[in-house]
């Protein structure tokens, strides 16, 4: 009995190793961009921020979401994929269905909403009609800018609001201050070293451990979810039992 929980723990102590290896990086890059703009927040005396916009549905996005979540702001994650008409959780207890086989981007969807986060399609609602309904936004990270580039973003700024670029692979972390709107903005460069700040490894190590208590198979699923090969963006199916 001894011997099958020893190899349990063990297992699990692999699997988290795993998780770590693979999201250390993405998240502390994340992190240390949430570090800078609670820095330069409080430059400005703006207070902590409430409200969030995510721009990107991909794994720097999620993990976006989720650090912000764990802070407890309120978010919106503004994806490329609509959202489906059925879901697992909407087919859940109804009698017939055995599972349901969704796109990645749907995964994705859930995994947004699973951490308490809004989910919103930019094809149905832009940067701009997402501030009038949800925001304006204190802070908000661009992990895509396939659908918006960044300047246009900033609209969607609160007064002393924070725009964060984490698409960047130049080394650096691009973010735009508004002071006071966002018709007057300041830009600041971060430099990103390859060098571990034990500091903020510490925090990220923390934080997904968090995130692992607060939510049971996020992680695993995040790792699954954008391992897959993307499918057509409205792609469903549903198998019923015989």
């Amino acid at each position: 009995m001894s011997a099958m929980v020893a190899s349990a723990t063990e297992k699990e102590e692999s699997e988290w190793l795993r998780l770590l290896d693979v999201l250390a990086k993405p998240t502390e890059l994340v992190e240390r961009a949430l570090a800078e703009t609670l820095k330069i927040r409080e430059g400005l005396k703006a207070g902590y921020p409430r409200k969030a916009a995510v721009l990107g549905a991909d794994r720097l996005g999620l993990l976006a979401t989720l650090l912000l979540r764990l802070q407890n702001i309120e978010v919106v994650t503004l994806g490329d994929a609509l959202q489906p008409l059925l879901t697992p959780r909407r087919l859940q207890g109804l009698p017939g269905w055995r599972h349901v086989r969704m796109s990645p981007a749907f995964d994705r969807i859930q995994l947004v909403e699973e951490t308490g986060a809004r989910y919103a399609c930019v094809r149905e609602l832009s940067v701009d009609r997402a501030k009038r309904a949800f925001g304006p936004f204190d802070v908000i990270v661009v992990a895509s800018t396939e659908s918006c580039s960044v300047l246009k973003a900033t609209k969607g700024l609160a007064e002393y609001g924070v725009l964060i670029d984490v698409t960047g692979g130049d080394g650096t972390l691009e973010i735009w201050a508004a002071r006071p709107t966002p018709c007057f903005l300041i830009r600041h460069l971060v430099a990103v070293t390859a060098r571990i700040d034990l500091n903020l490894y510490r925090q990220v190590v923390r934080d997904l451990a968090l995130a692992d208590l607060e939510h049971p198979g996020w992680l695993q699923a995040l790792l699954t979810s954008a391992g897959q090969a993307p499918l057509e963006p409205d792609h469903l199916d549903v198998c019923f039992e015989s």
